[in-house]
């Protein structure tokens, strides 16, 4: 049975995207606020 694709061919190529390096920056600055959040835990408060 021959083929029917008609030279028609679905070939995936990484493409490049900014996302990966938005996705780091995006978590590292979610990972320093709550560093930040977590320090004005620990401290008591004083007035």
């Amino acid at each position: 049975m021959p083929r029917m694709d008609r030279g028609l061919s679905k070939r995936r190529e990484a493409s490049t995207d900014p996302l990966p390096a938005a996705v780091w920056l995006f978590g590292s600055g979610m990972a320093g606020l709550a560093a930040i959040a977590h320090r004005r835990m620990q401290r008591p408060f004083t007035a």
